[in-house]
């Protein structure tokens, strides 16, 4: 018996093998018992209304004049406009600010005239000497609302933050100080706190880090703490950033979010952008970078995974044969090249050949490998990748086990397999072999993935709770439809509609708070939304809604579900211009960031965004796509 499968048949087994189930459901519960207590201490900030957009407009231009040294012009009504609170200004220059300094004014025109004077000075002084003024952006922060949060636990107090939309202030005996939300965001504080199961991510404001930072800001001595009676709150802004030409964009989370999409091609320029992207990531060898971050303008993480690079290779195959792109095709060639070349290996005594170096290698990196390849074949039709793509079938046949399952670890040098269950990889493992089915059409194909299906649907979820909990099973539907007609069960559309259902409790609606923008998927709110999660989970209900159609069912609730989740996709991609804060947005633009809290773009974000886009190309066609 492997190791592989003596590591089944109880209970405690189960829950060994499946470490990010075991720590999710601690989580959830510490995250909702905490949530209680914040939301009693915490009641919603109410908002006040900060001036109108062309009022704004007015005292921008009047900014602006006063910046180039010239006599600023009259704001005439709009000077009268009331401020609600405090007043940030900013002036953005290749993504670093040439000037910031907080006013307090009761009207517009009194803190135009204010900063205006503030602006002249900063000039005088030689602080634009250098800086294109035209190219410069203003932006300004109106404070409308303040509230107490927890200040004790240190995990309360983190938590009492909307991650992305609340700054963080600390009023002293002699004044306020402030770290407003760019400023969180740029010192990647939000999200920074409470590690969060699987060592990826955390969640809550890294509030130690932001009151030293606030308290250095004073400049007073140490000893003085006690006597200034700090006191920690959070308070809520409307960030407004020049346009020219026109009035004012509305910033959040540092950047200006799309309009929805108006019609299906929308989805497609969207997916045909995330291509550009990709593409201009690849390095002369197929290899890409990574992921790129806006913020610096450079790689944010140095490390690589090569089922995300198979799985990018993946994204582009699948977009030329879905529109027949050239640029997809040759991106996709020289991607999948790199791993023929580098990375593909005989691994010792399993047959056929896997991916990776060094003693271990994983059931992810072959299986998306061999989708990738499979679907450049079905799109090309060239026979380049044929004979790796048989092999890699070979080397992922002898992964299965018994049951239908894989597995996932397989140490070369020991002829090992281990107990150990990862994420996603049966499911990629499963599409594997549908994919390679398709192209090489071995009939005995068929009933591995039958077994692999049926494993993965049923038997990997009976379990006590199991009707009320899924993991991420977004390759297990988009298997359970590729496979069709050929290997099909009621029991794969019940499974996949059922999780569909699942993950629609907690897809937000049109301006629903606190973010406001409906598609997301969220846990709490006291976690920003992510775009990889709701790209994931589209890929799943677009191909739980093919099978369906397919099956003569067709679900229409999970059709408006896909819509929603593609709108928010749409709204989150970066455009050429998207943000004062990037030191090059036209670098940043078609990528996919990870969230409100990461405006970091990597190669596997913008895999999944582009494929769950060209995916619901097919289904929404002359569906409506406003929201109802």
């Amino acid at each position: 018996m492997s190791d592989a499968t003596s590591g089944k048949g109880s209970r405690a087994a189960w829950w060994r093998g499946r470490p990010w189930l075991r720590d999710g459901l601690a989580a959830w519960a510490v995250v909702t018992l905490l949530g209680s207590m914040i939301i009693t201490r915490c009641v919603r900030l109410d908002l006040a209304e900060p001036p109108a957009p062309e009022h704004v407009a007015a005292a921008m231009a009047a900014l602006r004049d006063a910046a180039a040294g010239r006599v600023p012009g009259d704001l005439g009504d709009a000077g009268r406009a009331a401020l609600p609170g405090p007043v940030r200004v900013l002036l953005w220059h290749d993504g670093l600010p040439a000037f910031r300094q907080e006013f307090e004014a009761p009207t517009l025109g009194e803190l135009t005239a204010q900063a205006a004077k503030a602006l002249g000075e900063a000039r005088v002084a030689g602080r634009f000497d250098g800086i294109d003024l035209e190219q410069a952006r203003f932006h300004l922060s109106f404070v409308v609302a303040d509230g107490a949060v927890l200040s004790w636990p240190v995990l309360a107090a983190s938590a009492s933050f909307v991650t992305t939309l609340d700054g963080v202030a600390l009023r002293l005996a002699d004044s306020t100080e402030r770290l407003y939300p760019d400023d969180l965001l740029r010192a990647r504080m939000y999200s920074a706190f409470l590690p969060l199961p699987g060592g990826q991510m955390k969640a809550g404001l890294d509030v130690p880090k932001a009151v030293e930072s606030l308290w250095l800001g004073t400049h007073l001595p140490d000893e003085t703490w006690d006597e200034q009676q700090p006191e920690l709150r959070r308070f809520r802004t409307v960030e407004l950033v020049e346009r020219r030409g026109g009035l004012p964009e509305r910033l959040i989370a540092g950047r200006v979010i799309n309009p929805p999409p108006q019609t299906v091609d929308d989805y497609r320029a969207v997916a045909l952008e995330g291509v550009r992207w990709l593409e201009r990531m690849l390095q002369p060898n197929g290899r890409f970078q990574y992921d790129y971050d806006p913020l610096a303008d450079s790689p944010f993480d140095f490390g690589y995974s090569l089922p995300r690079h198979s799985g990018s290779a993946y994204f582009l195959a699948f977009a030329h044969r879905k529109t027949g792109d050239a640029v997809a095709r040759e991106a996709a060639r020289r991607a999948l090249d790199y791993v023929v070349e580098r990375e593909l290996r005989s691994c010792g005594e399993a047959p056929g050949r896997c991916v990776g170096q060094g003693s271990v290698v994983d059931a992810g990196s072959a299986a998306l490998t061999a989708v990738a390849m499979a679907e450049y074949e079905r799109g090309t039709g060239e026979g380049k990748y044929l004979e790796p793509l048989r092999q890699l079938t070979e080397f992922l046949c002898w992964l299965q086990e018994p049951d239908g399952d894989f597995v996932h670890m397989y140490d070369v040098s020991q002829n090992r397999r281990f107990p150990e269950r990862l994420l996603y990889y049966s499911g990629e493992a499963t599409l594997a072999l549908v994919e390679a089915y398709r192209v090489l059409q071995d009939p005995a194909l068929l009933d591995r993935i039958r077994a692999a299906l049926d494993f993965l649907t049923t038997e990997n979820w009976s379990f006590f709770g199991s009707a009320y909990f899924y993991g991420e099973e977004h390759w297990t539907c988009i298997a359970s439809y590729e496979a069709f007609p050929e290997v099909q069960s009621d029991a794969y559309l019940e499974f996949c509609e059922g999780f569909a259902g699942f993950l629609r409790e907690m897809q937000t609606e049109e301006g629903e708070p606190p973010f406001g923008y409906e598609g997301a998927y969220v846990v709490t709110p006291f976690l920003a939304p992510r775009t990889t999660p709701v790209a994931g989970r589209t890929e799943a209900t677009v191909a739980t809604y093919k099978l369906g159609e397919a099956m003569g069912r067709p679900n229409l609730v999970v059709l408006e579900q896909v819509r929603r989740s593609l709108s928010f996709l749409v709204r989150m991609r970066y455009a050429p211009d998207s943000s004062p804060l990037f030191q090059l947005p036209g670098k940043a633009a078609g990528g996919m960031p990870g969230g409100f809290d990461d405006p970091v773009v990597r190669i596997d974000y913008v895999q999944h965004a582009g494929n769950a886009l060209l995916g619901g190309a097919d289904v929404l066609a002359d569906y409506e796509l406003g929201p109802p």
